[in-house]
């Protein structure tokens, strides 16, 4: 056996001259591998943003009136509005009636004798054993009335049920729409009246310009033929009011 006569410091100097080769090497092959390909980009797609539905307004604060009764929502198929007739202004259509005055939403009307007022619902609410009445209004910045009732209808959680009737009404020459429940309505019997105001009402600082009214079916359609604006009615005496 012959054993090699290198020095080990000439044998490290060689590997010190070749290991700069190898680096070269590999450099040129990144550099073209990079070109072939193109530039590489890394980065995060950009979080999704959501758009708010339809801003429609209820002064849910003042009222104490339940979010269910203020939808804003998509309606899956849009309720078809139907003309209704109204009578003529000098019948009585509600005989032996209570006039109810509320100074807050601007309006007045009448309703069956008996019915006390709720200081349970927090907001301007009547009720006796065969109906009742709830007050509301609705700020739609500016909305056609057609717009705002099909939002109100068509709530996600069905307060009005999945098919329910509008129709056309008018008070004191005022666009109204009266929506009644289908049978698998949420909420049971209960419909609702939309009146847009001569001039919009400020409650709490806020501005709106729709009426809005929760009755049963049973009563809505007479206290709707009684409505009346305080902006429209004049000086006459109303009724005393919670």
């Amino acid at each position: 056996m012959r054993w090699s006569t290198a020095r080990p410091s000439q044998a490290v100097k060689d590997m010190n001259l070749k290991r700069p080769v190898c680096y070269v090497v590999f450099l040129l092959l990144s550099t073209l591998l990079i070109s072939a390909c193109g530039t590489l980009q890394v980065g995060l797609e950009p979080a999704p943003t959501s758009t708010p539905d339809n801003a429609v307004r209820t002064p849910d604060i003042a009222t104490g009136t339940p979010a269910l009764r203020s939808p804003t929502a998509t309606p899956a198929d849009t309720p078809i509005a139907t003309p209704t007739p109204v009578p003529p202004p000098t019948a009585d259509v509600a005989p032996g009636w209570e006039t109810y005055s509320s100074e807050r939403f601007g309006v007045r009307f009448r309703y069956p004798p008996g019915w006390q007022f709720d200081p349970v619902h927090g907001g301007e609410r009547y009720a006796g054993e065969d109906g009742y009445f709830i007050l509301d209004a609705i700020g739609s910045g500016g909305a056609a009335i057609d717009e705002v009732t099909t939002n109100q209808a068509s709530h996600h959680l069905r307060p009005f049920g999945s098919r329910p009737t509008i129709e056309r009404l008018e008070v004191q020459g005022q666009e109204a729409r009266l929506i009644l429940p289908s049978a698998d309505a949420s909420m049971g019997d209960q419909a609702q009246l939309i009146a847009r105001y001569p001039e919009p009402v400020t409650i709490l600082g806020t501005a709106y310009d729709h009426f809005a009214l929760y009755a049963d079916q049973a009563h809505i359609r007479t206290i709707a033929q009684t409505l009346q604006f305080a902006s429209l009615v004049g000086s006459e005496e109303p009724a005393p009011s919670p």
